[in-house]
């Protein structure tokens, strides 16, 4: 009895130390910055070694790579489309967003695990994607502003803060696709000034359409978005859809508004509760659209 008991307290300690770590057994890593990081890693049967797309697939505040994983399905279209796809898990659950240089820097992890990903499958360097839900859509946009890697992004239901816009180093045009519902109780859609995600974010959040204009300011263009109803948007679940875009620049910069829809990734069924999350909209697949604007573009 003492030897069974003895071997579930182990079981258990083991179980939590992995879930504090936030990674996982049988989970990839390597080593940045003197730290053992995890991240999964699908890879389509090829027929050839040619290189092919790489999409970063970063996951929300408290959850995991493979968290990230079921919750998006992008590991059907990447066999469909043959591309490679990667998800990260950020350390303690979260991304360290406007942390550059400090004690984990997570876009030194980023760096180090294109490469990791290209030792093992050949990456098409001019067609490198990132994408995220909440904290890990404020990720893919502080990555582009801090590297030229990205040949476009496209964060869900993260908007930057102003701090974070205002010090962006990025020059160069962008593609970017936002999606964002407008019930997000988390990270509101029209901004908000608090504190945000566990206390952890400063400034308070730009507004959805906001952060599309900065993005579009940066690309260049003039004009305000056209706005188009969503073909065959069906209000019959609690949500409509609206796509905001800039089109003048020298790359897009495109909002789909989920009215009605919450801090969720549509199209999939977040497994977050209701009350906390609110709706999740089912009018479109957000990783599918995300895809298609994605294989649009490539890096010059």
């Amino acid at each position: 009895m003492r030897s069974t008991m003895s071997c579930l307290f182990l079981a258990s300690m083991i179980s939590t130390a992995i879930l504090l770590a936030g990674c996982h057994p049988g989970a990839r890593t390597i080593q940045v910055d003197g730290r053992t990081r995890t991240y999964e890693l699908h890879a389509p049967a090829a027929q050839d070694a040619a290189p092919r797309p790489l999409v970063i697939a970063l996951h929300q505040f408290s959850d995991t790579a493979r968290g990230m994983q079921r919750l998006t399905g992008f590991d059907a279209v990447a066999d469909e489309e043959n591309f490679l796809v990667v998800y990260p898990d950020g350390l303690g659950r979260r991304w360290r967003v406007g942390e550059r240089g400090g004690r984990v820097d997570d876009v030194n992890f980023l760096l180090a695990l294109i490469d990791a990903v290209d030792a093992a499958y050949p990456v098409d360097r001019a067609r490198i994607y990132v994408t995220g839900a909440s904290n890990g859509g404020m990720m893919a946009q502080y990555f582009a502003c801090e590297t030229d890697v990205p040949a476009a992004i496209a964060p869900v239901m993260g908007s930057l803060t102003r701090d974070w816009c205002e010090g962006c180093a990025r020059t160069g045009p962008l593609p970017v696709l936002l999606i964002h519902g407008t019930d997000d109780p988390v990270v509101p859609y029209e901004g908000s000034g608090g504190s945000g995600i566990a206390g952890q974010i400063k400034g308070g959040f730009v507004s959805a359409e906001e952060n599309a204009a900065f993005w579009a300011a940066r690309n260049g263009a003039a004009a305000g978005p056209d706005i188009e109803k969503w073909p065959d948007s069906d209000p019959e679940d609690g949500t409509r859809v609206d796509v905001l875009r800039h089109a003048d620049g020298a790359a897009p910069a495109l909002l789909y508004r989920v009215n009605g829809g919450g801090h969720t990734w549509p199209g999939h069924k977040n497994y977050y509760p209701r009350f906390f999350v609110s709706r999740a909209s089912m009018e479109f697949d957000a990783t599918r659209v995300i895809w298609d604007f994605f294989k649009a573009h490539a890096r010059p």
